[in-house]
């Protein structure tokens, strides 16, 4: 029998590793969104074209890619806890390197380490959340990301609006991916992926798994879209449309702050839910928001777009996170989230990447067009994936997602266990 001392402590634990977790996706998210809206003034600063971002986000992705990737090999050798310390290291040098980068190389160079960075934090807490907990803690997680993707644009443009430098927001970042850096260090032990639990019946490799390349082609149309409304959204209201700065800034953030809302409702009310029916309306309402900001018919139409957007989109990263344990099994979990991190790198360098091509040729109405055609897609994509393995995508009263967190709280089968 476990003393309640002991289980009361081991709560504890568990709750401020999801704390730390949750904080850890609030700085990532800050200069992914952030960097979108301070992009003119730094392009301007620096006398490079408009159309550089597409530059900029395929050197950080390439980065993330090659760091997603190796993350399950790292994981297998070393545990956890010692990449998440490097890893937070080199993503405060790098916002270091964006504070203070003379030229151009450097900025660039800056870019490719927040990358790699970024792809070790992101890939191991997913795994981490993936196979220790379930959807709604995974929810909740992914809203510290849409929190600080709220943050992010708020911040530049607050800054852009005094005549601030944005440097400044940078030096923020570093402090606060500084002071992580250190609580991974105290917590170094403790990111473990626990698998003694698992079903012996589920797949252990991914190979062959039709459901898995099914959810990376998921992944990378994901993150084109959102991605590339994040980075592109401002540019193509300011100097598109000529929208107000404060504007348009306002309306990225509300972006954001919609998709952080709907994994906060996600966090709350996951467990209650159909995983395939909410992707599914999730991706049918993505839609109805891209075409609204492609089409654009009236004034307002555009910002709101963006809204509807963020809120449709918010539930779809971290349900199909969640999903990967049944899918291959908590044993691969981690280096099956980090193929699905890369997937998600490879569309935001793809797309986004590739909008700053288009754009330099076409101008900045192309982004609508481009969101449209890969919201389709994703759609689409959602839609065939959730025909094939509905039956495992099912979680509620009675049937859990993880079968790890149902066990632990002594109600296997019923889908009631404890949100962390």
């Amino acid at each position: 029998m476990v003393p309640a001392g002991a289980t009361v402590s081991g709560m504890r634990k568990s709750f401020g590793l999801l704390a730390l977790s949750m904080a850890a996706f609030v700085v990532l998210g800050m200069p992914k969104s952030g960097f979108g809206i301070a992009w003119p003034t730094v392009a301007s600063d620096f006398g490079r074209p408009i159309g550089d971002l597409g530059l900029v986000i395929a050197v950080y992705v390439i980065g993330y890619f090659l760091a997603a990737v190796g993350t399950g090999s790292l994981a297998r050798r070393f545990e956890l806890g010692p990449p998440l310390m490097v890893a937070a290291g080199l993503a405060t040098v790098s916002l270091i390197g964006y504070a203070t980068a003379p030229g151009w190389i450097w900025l660039l160079v800056s870019a490719a380490g927040l990358g790699l960075a970024g792809g070790i934090i992101d890939a191991g807490i997913n795994a981490v959340v993936a196979v220790r907990h379930g959807p709604r803690a995974m929810g909740m997680l992914h809203a510290g990301f849409g929190v600080g993707a709220t943050l992010g644009p708020l911040m530049m443009t607050t800054l852009i609006e005094t005549d601030t430098s944005w440097r400044i927001g940078f030096v923020v970042l570093a402090v606060g991916q500084g002071v992580l850096a250190l609580l991974y260090v105290r917590t170094r032990t403790a990111w473990k992926v626990t698998v003694e639990s698992v079903d012996a019946s589920l797949p252990v490799r991914p190979d062959g798994n039709h459901a898995l390349w099914g959810a990376l082609t998921v992944f990378a149309l994901y993150s084109g879209v959102e991605v590339g409304t994040g980075q592109w959204a401002y540019s193509l209201l300011t100097e598109g449309r000529g929208v107000s700065t404060a504007a348009a800034g306002g309306a990225v953030t509300a972006f954001w702050a919609a998709l952080t809302v709907s994994r906060l409702v996600l966090g709350v009310i996951g467990h209650r839910m159909l995983i395939h029916r909410l992707l599914r309306g999730s991706s049918l309402l993505v839609l109805v928001g891209v075409a609204a900001l492609w089409l654009d018919p009236v004034e307002w139409a555009g910002p709101a777009g963006l809204v509807v957007m963020g809120f449709a989109l918010g539930p779809i990263f971290p349900l199909q996170t969640t999903l990967t344990p049944s899918r291959v099994g908590a044993a691969f979990t981690p280096t099956a989230v980090g193929y699905q991190l890369a997937a998600a790198t490879a569309g935001a360098a793809v797309i986004p990447g590739g909008l700053g091509i288009l754009v330099t040729h076409f101008g900045l109405e192309v982004v609508g067009v481009v969101l449209v055609v890969t919201a389709v897609m994703m759609a689409g994509s959602i839609e065939v994936l959730s025909r094939a393995s509905a039956g495992s995508e099912r979680t509620g009263p009675t049937e859990p997602t993880n079968l790890n967190e149902d066990r632990r709280s002594g109600n296997e089968g019923h889908g009631r266990g404890p949100l962390w």
